[in-house]
């Protein structure tokens, strides 16, 4: 595993860890957010397209056209069925059931793309996602929680093939490219909930979806993108567990959410497991 794409995918975790915060500012219903902050990303991708050379008819490439799809569909999946499993169940139900991506991803590699099996992957990712739960209140069975659980573990498989194909398409195809699907059709899913709730009012509000689209969509989805390309797909699903974590740290920072200290003992734990994925030397991997 090369190391320097370790970094591009810790610093977009790190960002994207500030969604919660933005959207708790907001006060929006996430299907609004989603929208507009993918069609500021849309926008943004197809200026850095053009800006690269590229010219905008090319932004449908013949070649790949059934893969970009593919992810667009993957990204949009994702996203409605994470938003939808928060609307369905509590929050420790959505995030431990969508953060079995890692696992999907680490059986699904060694098939799919061919990668070796990391030998620290199992560890890590048992780690992981202990420190995750030890983060979160546990999963809530009662009363009528099903169906938001299903819709939680589908985005997670949603993400790791969203994972998958990205690793697969990264290393040939430029980042604004694959952003521009991504969004895209999220966009466009989500276009019929969106203008039925109306435009969103207020300066604040625009700078805050307008800092989303450009930081938290466009900056950090290509530095995820660029990392991608240098590190086995496992390895950039076990670092995904950073994301949560740094959701708690902030929340304990800005919102006075103190995750006490099962919490603590559960990011040492995450951040072990990331370190693991993250130093280990590529003559280790095995096959599956």
């Amino acid at each position: 595993m090369r190391y320097r794409g370790v970094l591009p995918i810790a610093v977009a975790m790190g960002i994207w860890s500030s969604w919660g915060l933005f959207v708790r500012w907001l006060a929006l219903p996430p299907w609004v957010v989603s929208f507009y902050v993918g069609l500021v990303s849309c926008a943004c991708s197809a200026l850095l397209w053009v800006a690269g050379g590229g010219a905008v008819g090319r932004l449908w490439p013949r070649a790949d056209h059934g893969r970009l799809l593919a992810l667009g569909l993957l990204f949009a999946a994702n996203n409605v069925l994470f938003l939808s499993a928060y609307e369905r169940t509590t929050v420790a139900n959505a995030v431990l059931t969508h953060y079995t991506a890692p696992l999907f991803v680490a059986v699904l590699a060694p098939i799919t793309l061919g990668e070796a099996l990391m030998r620290r992957t199992p560890l890590a990712l048992l780690l992981a996602g202990l420190g995750t739960g030890l983060l979160l209140p546990g999963l809530d069975l009662s009363g009528r929680h099903l169906e938001g659980l299903l819709m939680g573990t589908g985005s997670g498989l949603a993400y790791a093939g969203l994972v998958l194909l990205a690793r697969h398409l990264s290393p040939r195809l430029p980042g604004s490219l694959l952003l521009f699907w991504q969004n895209g059709m999220t966009v466009l899913l989500l276009a019929p909930w969106a203008v039925r709730l109306g435009v969103p009012a207020g300066g604040r509000t625009w700078l805050a979806l307008l800092v989303l689209g450009t930081v938290h969509a466009t900056v950090a989805g290509l530095l995820y993108l660029s990392g991608i390309r240098s590190v086995k797909a496992q390895a950039a699903a076990v670092l995904g567990y950073l994301e949560p974590l740094g959701a708690v740290a902030l929340a304990a920072l800005f919102l006075g959410e103190s995750p006490g200290p099962l919490g603590l003992v559960g990011g040492a734990l995450i951040l072990l497991g990331g370190g693991l994925v993250a130093l280990e030397p590529r003559e280790t991997a095995v096959r599956a």
